[in-house]
């Protein structure tokens, strides 16, 4: 079958579903969103089901973006550093720090950004398990894993360039999973990641909480982003959205999985 050059899929795998996009010369299409059950392991089930969902779908020969749900990760700040460490020494402080938060977590792959003088910096987990498993699945389905990253780091990924240097807090909202994180011109002051009911108020307090425990001032700005559209949500803070060319908000009919493709791929 004929391939576009520019033609790429990006997958969102989440606890209980998995679904995407097929992003063809710039415009996207809308992909089979597979639904599964809670499971007491998670890894299994999501493997599972990605597995379910690349055989339903043409993906041979494909370069696939995958984005994993915000609960398959775990985020931590490491403290600034005054010399540049090598790489054993920054392995050792990743593991220390997430130790800290988590308690053991060997069986985890951890990153972090990259190395910056006197500024802390953002840290991400993920299961090795979820990770090795997602690349053997696509090996198996003969396309080709391009990028593996969870979702709030798709997102700042995606509109860092419109807070970056500033102060504020990103909310990053995608069904009942949030993720804060505070930032001021010197880097990352704090980030949190929970289970949340996605209510106004809620999230209002959830914000409140998070900007006074970490000694943030009352009234810093929020950036927020909810997966899918709320304009409920609009006191909260200035709104991160993508908009269709016709000006409607990209998400608006897509379900949770396809609307956060549709984020994370940037469509």
């Amino acid at each position: 079958m004929l391939r576009f050059p520019s033609e790429s899929l990006t997958v969102v795998l989440g606890r209980t579903q998995v679904g995407g996009l097929r992003l063809r010369r710039g415009v996207p299409q809308l992909l089979e969103t597979l639904h599964g059950d809670a499971a007491t392991d998670a890894v299994a089930a999501a493997l599972e089901l990605l597995e379910r969902w690349l055989r339903a779908q043409d993906v041979r020969g494909r370069r696939i973006r995958l984005i994993l749900a915000d609960s398959h990760a775990r985020y931590a700040l490491l403290p600034p550093s005054a010399i540049p460490l090598r790489a054993a020494e920054d392995a050792a402080l990743l593991s220390a720090r997430f130790g800290e938060l988590y308690g053991e977590m060997m069986e985890w792959q951890m990153q972090a950004e990259a190395q910056r003088h006197g500024q802390a910096r953002l840290a991400c987990a993920m299961p090795a398990a979820l990770a090795q498993g997602a690349r053997a699945l696509c090996r198996q389905s003969a396309c080709h894993l391009i990028s593996l990253q969870p979702y709030f780091i798709a997102c700042w990924n995606r509109w860092r360039g419109r807070v970056d240097g500033r102060e504020g807090m990103l909310a990053v909202l995608a069904g009942d999973e949030l993720v804060l994180a505070g930032f001021g011109r010197q880097g990352w002051r704090s980030i949190r990641a929970s289970l949340c009911d996605a209510a106004p108020q809620t999230l209002a307090d959830a914000i409140h909480r998070e900007k006074i425990q970490h000694g943030l001032a009352p009234d810093l700005p929020v950036w927020l982003h909810a997966a899918v559209h709320r304009p409920d949500l609009a006191r909260l803070g200035q709104a991160l959205m993508p908009a269709r060319q016709d000006g409607e908000v990209a998400g608006g009919g897509a379900c949770l999985s396809q609307a956060m493709a549709l984020a994370g791929s940037g469509a």
